[in-house]
């Protein structure tokens, strides 16, 4: 990797698309170079957070630091950029995706909870219940085929 430069230089950026591009001043004509976002990863600097607003835009090749002029601005900043970078918004897409499965598994817990309360268990059933009347775990969990028994009066007829 090339050479760590510690040392910040004022630059002016320009966002166009997906490219970030910086110059050496505001009436500068020509860009240096530009940052590609499509592809970056943009976070706030572990290295310089709390004690300055320095924020990161990492890349294949590189990464970028930059130092915005307080902390509102530099939020604004990472928010900008993020919108340009696929990164981020696959794993946004992906964040949001999580937040609908785990919305529709709580719903599907509270439904079936509903359910459960709603289906007649020994301790709602009268006092003079026998065990016969009551249990039927034991023909649901059984692993034997299900036989239909036909009643019929005592003329025969069902």
């Amino acid at each position: 990797m090339g050479v760590v430069n510690k040392r910040f230089k004022e630059r002016w950026f320009v966002l166009s698309g997906n490219k970030l591009f910086y110059y050496k001043s505001k009436d500068a004509n020509a860009a240096i170079h530009f940052i590609p976002l499509d592809e970056a990863f943009i976070r706030v600097s572990s290295e310089y957070y709390p004690a300055s607003p320095c924020f990161e835009i990492v890349t294949g090749s590189r990464i970028f630091q930059l130092v915005a002029p307080n902390f509102p601005t530099m939020n604004d900043w990472i928010q900008s950029a993020q919108k340009h970078s696929n990164i981020y918004n696959d794993n946004r897409v992906i964040a949001l995706v999580e937040q609908d499965i785990i919305q529709q598994e709580r719903e599907m817990a509270r439904v079936r909870m509903l359910s459960e309360e709603a289906l007649p268990r020994r301790d709602r059933m009268p006092s003079d219940a026998t065990d016969e009347e009551v249990n039927c775990d034991s023909a649901i969990d059984s692993d034997e085929p299900w036989t239909m028994i036909e009643y019929s009066n005592n003329d025969g007829e069902l």
